[in-house]
């Protein structure tokens, strides 16, 4: 599937200087009221759709003297045959239609002072120089004149194939070594250069923008157009049933009309042969059929709280967003303003959680946030901060240690006053796992704590050492005086946190049993039962997601829509679902390392932990 890698817009709004932002599987865009974060996401949806919002004559900048807009979209992961006609089948690279990182980039150009505001649309690419213009703009015709013109002998070539004729002028140049190649921009607007935009348009990625503002009652056009698919939905279903009922209701609809008629011609003849029964127009079952959402007292979405409504809403947005993925199996691209807009912390930290797992399985997400509750459970390699000097520089990248300092100034934060402990891991996962694993030791009585349950040891995913938490937690959260306990990973351990404990296995993931990792996978993918893992889960220095990310690999049928899971979902199953599944005595069955069990390791943590909290 293509993966959206960058975004650069020029003279659009705020951003007058080309300017490029980096897009991960996660991304945070973090900035000041105004910053222009909204503008960055509206842009992708006139890129990608141009529907719920359109390009205007006064989205050019206003400190421009140019009209023209341009949106450019940098793609990954492009290596997929398009079909141009019958029986043309190329790929990008072959057709020299890719950056010099093998990467599909795509730009679209507006003109803001036509009264129709079209796009023009080109790629970008490490193009051969050898022609005046680029191949994939010639007409058949042209093709074969230019290889007459190159005295090309070639039996390779079909001439009634563009694909095969541009392949067999390309080898000629590679042959005679006479080939050169620069940046180019190639129009799409003629030839095999429509044909390929219009095949590239069913390979991008769905493109779903959920604004901050929009409305959120239930007789709004954003709540009734999921419902109403719903009902059509369940229509298409019953198809067959629906049109037997007409064609029955047809059938005797005209023979009542016709008995009328039998008897109208008794009293009046002329008037009777003048009259034909009629039935041309077909029901519209989903204009009979209405579809709300109400408590078990009646109470409908309208009458809720902003909260309900606006989580409601989200969720019908994820919804008919998979329904089109289901359709068309593209890849999904959700955007999403302030998720936390009118939410408990709780339910933040849910739509949050779910989010980072959505990123996990194929999907991108990108959201806009400037609360602090939201922007603490994000991992820092997410965050992009706009300010003016990233717009001067023309750049937004991963937030350095500068902007991170200046983010923790401008959001701050509110600690609760029942938190007595804060436990620092190095990621959402990491969260997954303490919880986890506290629960098991809790219910076997070798732990007094249950971290599942307790509200008094605040555990913050920072994603490493140097997250945007560790500079927020060292602003304010020092200053309560709260003590504060740092676990992580060997292959991340180091000196730089005070009093850390480092694992003795190379990541949480190795003090997981192979037994319910196995059963987890037999039972998930039936193909691998009986498949030999190959894998040593024993060693203390494995990196368990990566080989059991390639075990998947070599092992499931794989195709452009049905890609095995990435580590990163493979991860958050280990902790969150496959770890509750594990004994105690298989918890105590690990091997040891450095001469102490998994066992007794683990249990050592969380008498430190105990031991800091009853202080």
């Amino acid at each position: 599937m293509f993966n959206l890698k960058a975004l650069e817009i020029e003279n659009f709004r705020s951003f007058q200087k080309n300017t490029r932002i980096e897009i991960d599987d996660l991304t945070t865009i973090i900035g000041k009221n105004d910053a222009g974060k909204s503008t960055l996401l509206e842009a992708l949806e006139i890129f990608f759709n141009n529907e719920l919002v359109k390009l205007e004559t006064n989205d050019a900048n206003v400190f421009s003297d140019n009209s023209e807009v341009s949106i450019k979209c940098i793609f990954e992961n492009v290596d997929y045959s398009i079909i141009l006609d019958d029986s043309a089948e190329t790929y990008l690279k072959d057709e020299y239609l890719l950056n010099q990182d093998n990467n599909l980039e795509v730009l679209k150009v507006y003109n803001t002072d036509k009264k129709t505001i079209k796009p023009e649309v080109y790629i970008k690419a490490m193009h051969p120089t050898n022609t005046e213009n680029p191949l994939i703009n010639f007409t058949q015709t042209q093709l074969k004149q230019k290889i007459n013109e190159l005295n090309i002998n070639d039996e390779e070539i079909k001439y009634n194939s563009n694909v095969s004729m541009r392949k067999g002028i390309y080898r000629h140049f590679t042959k005679e070594d006479i080939i050169e190649f620069e940046d180019t921009y190639i129009l799409l607007s003629k030839q095999d250069g429509v044909k390929l935009w219009n095949n590239l348009l069913k390979k991008l990625p769905i493109f779903a923008l959920f604004k901050a503002d929009r409305p959120s009652n239930d007789e709004d056009s954003e709540v009734q157009d999921p419902m109403k698919l719903a009902v059509n939905h369940a229509l298409t279903k019953v198809e067959q049933e629906l049109d037997e009922i007409k064609e029955k209701v047809k059938e005797e609809a005209i023979k009542t009309a016709n008995t009328t008629l039998e008897k109208l011609h008794e009293m009046d003849e002329s008037l009777a042969s003048e009259l034909i029964p009629d039935f041309s127009n077909d029901p519209k079952w989903n204009n009979l059929f209405k579809l709300s959402l109400e408590n078990e007292h009646g109470i409908s979405i309208n009458k809720r709280g902003s909260g309900v409504r606006r989580l409601i809403l989200l969720n019908f947005f994820r919804a008919e967003v998979e329904r089109q993925r289901s359709i068309s199996e593209r890849g999904v691209i959700y955007a999403i303003e302030e998720p936390e807009t009118a939410q408990h912390p709780d339910n933040q930290k849910m739509l949050i959680d779910s989010l980072k797992d959505l990123a996990a399985e194929n999907s991108q997400i990108l959201i806009t946030a400037h609360v602090p509750g939201v922007a603490e459970l994000l991992p820092v390699e997410s965050i992009r901060f706009i300010c003016e000097k990233s717009k001067s520089e023309g750049l937004i990248d991963v937030a350095g240690d500068a902007q991170l300092s200046e983010i923790a100034d401008d959001l701050g934060v509110i600690p609760s006053s029942k938190v007595k402990l804060i436990l620092y891991v190095e990621g959402k996962n990491d969260v997954y796992f303490f919880r986890n694993l506290s629960d098991l030791l809790h219910k076997n009585g070798v732990i007094n704590i249950n971290l599942l349950t307790d509200k008094h040891t605040a555990i913050i995913p920072t994603g490493g050492v140097d997250s945007l938490k560790d500079f927020i937690n060292k602003r304010y959260l020092e200053n309560l005086g709260l003590p504060g306990i740092y676990i992580v990973d060997k292959d991340e351990g180091n000196n730089k946190v005070k009093s850390a404990i480092v694992t003795k296995r190379r990541e949480m993931e190795n003090y997981i049993h192979h037994t319910p990792i196995k059963n987890y996978f037999e039972n998930k993918f039936p193909e691998l039962v009986d498949v030999p893992y190959n894998i040593n889960f024993q060693d203390a220095d494995l990196k368990l997601p990566k080989e059991l990310c390639e075990h998947l690999n070599r092992n499931l049928d794989k195709s452009e829509n049905n890609m095995p899971p990435k580590e990163g979902k493979i991860k958050t199953w280990l902790n969150r679902d496959i770890l509750p599944n594990m004994t105690l005595a298989e918890l105590k069955s690990i091997d040891k390392v450095d001469n102490i069990s998994a066992f007794e390791e683990i249990k050592g943590w969380f008498q430190q932990i105990e031991e800091k909290l009853s202080t």
